[in-house]
């Protein structure tokens, strides 16, 4: 595991140092999409799926029993620095798996203007004896909240091998909070527009739920004759 660690750490540090160079070379249109504050472009033949909890990007083409998937969280109220959260989260999964490994935790300043907190983690995989997970997660800073991205494999040569679309993803994302659209006091801008948007399709759906539990009106009555 000390071996792994190690590993992890390079490329952990790998994952900083591509997001703070900027890619010349060009790059083929892909799916956009926006989870909460972030937007950013889905991996090609990745698939999206909305869960519970978070949103869910698939890898295609994966054997039988493996996992691999992007998963992006809503965002949360950004409590202290954004590496004091990447930390305390490192600390939450050793409290709640068996022989979890972290990988230190790098600070990056991403080149579309926001914060982001890099990290890497294995842990035991609890419904496969011996076996074991491996994620990296990045903690992205959206004004007042945080949100993360998190790349979750079943097995470490999965995650080399697909951590570089997570890798991709990340350069692609930008925060909506400073997407300036009208300039003012105060200034408008997509996070604003995507809070509206989001309230009106919460209300349609509310209506429409409550329509749906509407009840009949009594039918009419025949007249005496």
């Amino acid at each position: 595991m000390k071996a792994w660690t190690s590993i992890m750490a390079s490329l952990v540090a790998l994952t900083a140092l591509v997001l703070v160079v900027a890619r010349a070379d060009a790059q083929p249109p892909q799916q956009q999409a926006r989870t909460d504050r972030l937007l950013y472009s889905v991996p090609p033949g990745w698939t999206r799926t909305e869960q519970e909890k978070y949103t869910v990007l698939h890898a295609p083409n994966l054997p039988a029993g493996k996992v691999a998937e992007i998963r992006i969280l809503p965002a949360s109220p950004l409590a202290g620095p954004l590496q004091a959260v990447a930390m305390a989260e490192g600390e939450q999964l050793k409290r709640s798996y068996a022989q979890v490994q972290l990988a230190p935790v790098n600070l990056v300043r991403h080149p579309n203007g926001f914060e982001m907190a890099i990290a890497g983690a294995s842990m035991a995989n609890p419904g496969a004896p011996g076996q074991f997970v491996y994620n990296a997660l990045a903690f992205v800073r959206a004004g007042d909240q945080v949100q993360l991205l998190l790349l979750h494999t079943s097995d470490f040569a999965l995650y080399q091998s697909h951590k570089v679309a997570f890798d991709a993803l990340l350069h692609s994302t930008r925060v909506t909070d400073s997407i300036l659209l009208v300039q003012g006091n105060p200034p408008l801008t997509q996070a604003t527009v995507d809070s509206v948007t989001d309230f009106l399709e919460w209300l349609k759906a509310a209506e429409a739920e409550q329509n749906r539990y509407q009840p009949l009106p009594p039918p009419n009555k025949v007249a005496a004759r």
